[in-house]
């Protein structure tokens, strides 16, 4: 009888047919099933293009969006083009309203920085451009995130002197909390103001009207009135009225600024 050698005994091992190269009928080693291939296809990650989401943009007629006519300017080492935001823009926080802003809350006080005045009617083609109609020195609110956005910054026109505050409000709600330019952690602090009371804001944006002269226009709208302490084109874009803030100040014992020696 024929007796298997040793060597043909370890071939027919599972261990022998490994290290000898033996493959089993149908499959080459190494070799994958199309059902693993199919497998394997549904299991691998399916890459997602990437969409810029764009900044939406409040429907309120009130709240418009526009070319602030920003100058371009040219790096000249990289030749890089950016945009040079206008300077003519009067804040809603400064120096002669100090002592004022420190009863407003820390979400009003942060929500003011984000918004600026502005002579409206400085701006024809943008007001064109909105179809807006305003009389000469209007006023308006605008988004200092934003001022230099290509595809238009935040505005509005000022409806009048005493709703300054639901102006300020209506900026928040329809654009601050949402504009791009702003970082969720601060937006999450402009928001607190919605939810809160407006007491102090209310006062603080009576006592700003009288220190830029603000006045109720006939034809619609708010205006930068004539200061009785300054004269006219001293200051611009508005005159600031100083007796108007420290109403002990008498014109009579102290020189206005148009009699004074050093002007």
């Amino acid at each position: 009888m024929y007796e298997m050698n040793s060597l043909e005994r370890y071939e027919k091992t599972k261990r022998g047919k490994q290290l000898t190269g033996k493959k089993k009928r149908g499959r080459q080693a190494g070799s994958k099933t199309s059902t693993d291939s199919a497998t394997k296809k549904e299991k691998a990650p399916t890459k997602r293009k990437s969409k810029k989401v764009q900044q939406a943009r409040s429907k309120h007629e009130e709240i418009k969006y526009g070319d602030m006519d920003c100058k371009l300017m040219v790096e000249e080492e990289g030749g890089h083009i950016f945009r040079v935001a206008p300077l003519d823009g009067l804040s809603f926080l400064t120096t002669f309203s100090r002592d004022a802003s420190k009863k407003l809350r820390p979400s009003e006080k942060y929500t003011l920085q984000q918004l600026e005045l502005f002579t409206l009617t400085q701006y024809p083609e943008l007001m064109e451009s909105v179809k807006m109609k305003a009389p000469p020195q209007a006023v308006g609110i605008r988004c200092r995130n934003c001022i230099a956005e290509k595809n238009g910054c935040c505005f509005m026109k000022v409806s009048s002197v005493k709703n300054l505050a639901r102006d300020v409000l209506l900026m928040v709600t329809e654009h601050v909390t949402n504009c791009k330019f702003m970082k969720a952690r601060d937006a999450k602090v402009v928001q607190e103001i919605i939810n809160e009371e407006h007491n102090e804001l209310g006062k603080y944006c009576t006592l700003l009207a009288k220190l830029y002269c603000l006045e109720d226009s006939k034809s619609g709208g708010v205006v930068f009135g004539d200061s009785p302490t300054v004269p006219p084109g001293y200051c611009e874009p508005s005159d600031i009225n100083v007796n108007a803030l420290v109403p002990e100040l008498e014109t009579e014992s102290h020189p206005t600024v148009e009699s004074s020696s050093h002007m």
